[in-house]
């Protein structure tokens, strides 16, 4: 309006869109005032549109935060007018679009809820069919750990070597945490199990800042204070470097934690970890239409003593050192005809070293081990990736097709060496049954490429049903086939109430090929020596070779599908049920077999493994305050495969040990598990942070003094059932002090609140004396927190 005035427009329309997820545009028109809210959106960023007859339509990029309010004002061409627009990210009702619902933590749930460590880590397993493995490892609905893949703010977060996650983020870097399963988007790739995708803290308009654990824990040992357990402070801030075009966000973590094995020697009893996680991240708003975002991240750690246990004391166990850092470069603009262009550039460096304590012998007993850690590994890996995503305008035909396509192409270098040294086994009585000794240098060198192309449409036949169709293309140089991989979801709203969701899909996932498994016939060979009863007279050698089955390795693949019932039986309550399977095929396993003479044997890398998963869900969200959520769940699932995964002998802490393959129950399986978790709001502005998790106990094999298999591997021994109530108690003040206003955050963390016997450790051994004892539990454990914010 003249003068520079302006109005606000009822009737207005506006479209949000995801830029990073192929949901369909949601729809919604402003009120009298000009204003206009959304219920149903995830974090994230978005393209709005805003339309009105009589002006000209205009497009911002927008970044939605979890529980907060964004506030954008848009400038239509007519005459200098405007609109007043705000979105809420609240979700107060189901999705009803998407054939592939994600497991999300929020970032307000991470803040409340009792994590151990308090990082991302922690809080996964609050998702149904993420569990964490015996050998601590986050396994997704029924995958190896090195079958999934994570997403650092549209990145790989994975270790190239191994598999498996490799970069720290503090806390407060996360802005959600989505665990995918079965996701039919062909988008994404390079998994066989689930994808766990981090979205990231940006800047905004206004600085803040925080201060958390900054208190340290003294350590109680031996019937005094023995130094420091804990030390882990936290900084974070954020804010406009220009106001409305530059901002930046940065959080730092130094974490120093003792972890205690309770019944080692006082002294000697405990795991130590010293890590420095640093995360920044610079947004710069070229244009109403173009974004450009960077982010470097650090995270270099040491863990000494990392697999200590009761049958490995602390001159036993190994130590894993490693450097880290990531880069990477996202650029989004929206073009001219509504497509959005998303284009992005990473570069991470991910270096290890384990090595042991002590130069002696590494023997292996039933009674338990001792010696030095029998491997060393240096190595030092780098990633360049660059990928390319274009998402067209919505085109109607019979319907609303959202079409996207794009690729990507990756480099990796990868240069090492493991070393092994000898490994004694040894009677109940201490005399040697076996020697193992190793040859060859051990050198280790592979690089690696992997190109990328998918093309996916989402169709919006009607109100009432959504279908998901897409394929797309993988190859590697370690692999060599090109994979194709097809996929259909669907999602159906059968009452025009929406109240009632339908989903589904069936898909072909091929999984990445660590380099790990590029490498095998360059890790040294073993001899191994058998003795008579006597531990003097060898009574027969057996030289194993490593060799592939197959020169030409091929990417292990599932084919996975799921069904899936959403019924929101009030604006508070919303109950799911669902299915899913999955079935592996051509996974990577590890077998020694010898000739007829029996003195010469190989170390077989094949890739004809198999696993499968099943799962029965039945869930349900309840909302008794704003805000607040409770989530209650059941789990009725099977994981089985191939035990001798190649993952169990090639990973940062690897097996001594390699007996013949057998396919039985996996490590993580987790038969019936029921989970609850959310927040409650008490008088005085108390919050209530509860999380219940009871579930069958990890199956386990039984050895004999030759460490020998007895009977079937992981068929009817089981731990003791797993249940566990942790807690977090705390109450936000606001404190005014010199015109400003700051907050305090104090409170309570108590875990494994009913001191529940939950043991780690089970002594297998059948020769041992004893046999079938528990050991290693977690005994209550209180924490103080404050947080300060301001």
């Amino acid at each position: 309006m003249p003068g520079g005035d302006t109005l606000n427009l009822s009737g207005a329309k506006t479209v949000l869109t995801s830029t990073s997820q192929t949901s369909t545009p949601i729809t919604v028109f402003a009120d009298e005032s000009g204003r206009f809210e959304y219920r149903e959106v995830k974090p994230g960023s978005y393209i709005l549109e805003v339309s009105l007859d009589g002006f000209v339509s205009a497009k911002r990029l927008v970044n939605v935060g979890e529980s907060q309010t964004m506030i954008e004002n848009f400038r239509l061409e007519l005459d200098g007018v405007s609109a007043s627009v705000t979105v809420d990210s609240e979700t107060q009702s189901i999705n009803t679009t998407d054939s592939t619902v994600p497991g999300t933590i929020t970032a307000r749930n991470a803040q409340n809820l009792p994590l151990v460590d308090e990082n991302f880590q922690d809080a996964l397993p609050l998702i149904p069919g993420v569990v964490r493995g015996p050998d601590g490892l986050m396994n997704v609905k029924g995958a190896q750990s090195s079958q999934n893949g994570t997403l650092i703010g549209g990145s790989n977060g994975d270790d190239p070597v191994t598999g498996n996650s490799s970069i720290g983020l503090p806390l407060e870097t996360v802005e959600s945490i989505q665990v995918i399963s079965n996701p039919y988007s062909a988008e994404f790739g390079n998994f066989n199990g689930g994808v766990v995708q981090i979205q990231t803290q940006a800047g905004t308009d206004k600085w803040k800042m925080g201060l958390s654990s900054f208190m340290p824990r003294l350590r109680k040992r031996d019937g005094g204070i023995r130094g420091i357990e804990s030390a882990t402070p936290r900084i974070h801030f954020g804010g406009p470097l220009v106001k409305g075009k530059l901002f930046l966000f940065q959080s730092l973590e130094y974490k120093f934690v003792q972890t205690e094995v309770e019944n080692l020697p006082d002294l000697r009893s405990d795991t130590k970890l010293e890590s420095f996680n640093s995360f920044t991240r610079v947004d710069y708003n070229a244009s109403d239409n173009h974004r450009i975002s960077g982010t470097v991240a650090i995270f270099p750690q040491k863990i000494d003593f990392v697999n200590l246990n009761t049958f490995n004391p602390q001159e036993t166990a190994a130590n894993l050192h490693q450097r880290g850092w990531m880069a990477a470069v996202n650029d989004q603009f929206v073009t001219k005809a509504g497509g959005i262009l998303q284009t992005t550039f990473s570069v991470k460096r991910t270096d290890a070293d384990v090595f042991g304590n002590t130069t002696s012998t590494f023997t292996i007993a039933p009674q338990g081990n001792s010696g030095g850690f029998f491997n060393r590994q240096e190595r030092e890996s780098l990633r360049y990736e660059a990928q390319s995503i274009y998402s067209l305008p919505a085109i109607s035909w019979r319907g609303q097709h959202l079409l996207k396509f794009g690729g990507g192409i990756a480099y990796t270098t990868f240069e090492g060496r493991s070393s092994n040294s000898d490994i004694r086994i040894i009677n109940s009585d201490g005399v040697l049954n076996q020697l193992q000794q190793y040859s060859g240098d051990g050198i280790l060198s592979r690089n690696k490429t992997e190109i990328g192309f998918f093309v996916h449409d989402k169709w919006t036949i009607d109100n009432l049903l959504t279908l998901d169709l897409g394929v797309r293309f993988d190859r590697d140089n370690l692999g060599r086939s090109v994979n194709p991989a097809p996929r259909l979801g669907f999602s159906y709203s059968p009452f025009l109430d929406n109240k009632t969701v339908i989903r589904g899909g069936v898909g072909v996932f091929f999984s990445k090929i660590p380099i790990n498994v590029g490498v095998f016939e360059q890790n040294q060979n073993v001899l191994i020596r058998r003795f008579r009863p006597d531990g003097v007279t060898v009574a027969g050698e057996t030289d194993y070779r490593n060799v592939v089955e197959n020169s030409d390795i091929k990417s292990p693949y599932s084919i996975g599908w799921n069904v899936q019932l959403d019924r929101e039986i009030s604006n508070r309550l919303m109950v799911r049920v669902g299915y899913e399977q999955r079935e592996t095929k051509r996974d990577f396993r590890i077998n020694p077999f010898l000739n007829a003479s029996g003195r010469n044997g190989v170390n077989e890398l094949g890739n004809g493994g198999r696993s499968s998963y099943r799962e029965f869900l039945i869930m349900s969200r309840l909302r008794l305050q704003q805000d607040r959520d409770l989530f209650i769940s059941y789990t009725r699932s099977r994981a089985a495969g191939d035990l001798n995964v190649f993952g169990g002998f090639s990973g940062n802490i690897q097996n001594p040990i390699i007996r013949a393959n057998q396919y039985s129950r996996l490590g993580f399986d987790v038969p019936n598990r029921f989970l609850f978790w959310g927040e409650f709001g008490l008088p005085l502005g108390i919050s209530l942070s509860p999380v219940i998790d009871w579930r069958t106990g990890f199956p386990y094999s039984v050895v004999d003094q030759q460490q020998n298999f007895v009977g079937q591997r992981n068929s009817d021994r089981r731990f003791d059932n797993f249940f566990s109530t942790d807690l977090q108690i705390f109450k936000d003040l606001k404190i005014p002090f010199r015109g400003k206003e700051y907050k305090l955050r104090a409170g309570v963390k108590l875990f494994n609140l009913t001191n529940h016997f939950n043991p780690r450790d089970i002594q297998n051994n059948i020769n041992s004396e004893d046999f079938g004892s528990l050991s290693n539990s977690v005994s209550r454990k209180i924490r103080f927190k404050f947080e300060y914010r301001f």
